[in-house]
């Protein structure tokens, strides 16, 4: 991916980051997130959360 960062300067503390896939192989991994449902996309986070964030509750 090739990264674009830029601030908003009409909004203080504001920033904008925006990913661009740069071959096809990254095309691909990001046709197949955007494929996903929600629920598919959020699944690592969430067993992330309980995996690591759970015991500090």
């Amino acid at each position: 991916m090739f990264l674009t960062s830029m601030s908003l300067p009409s909004v203080p503390h504001a920033w904008m980051q925006v990913y661009t896939p740069v071959d096809e192989v990254a095309w691909g991994k990001l046709r197949a997130l955007l494929a996903m449902s929600p629920e598919e996309r959020q699944r690592p986070w969430a067993e992330h959360r309980e995996l690591y964030h759970a015991a500090a509750g």
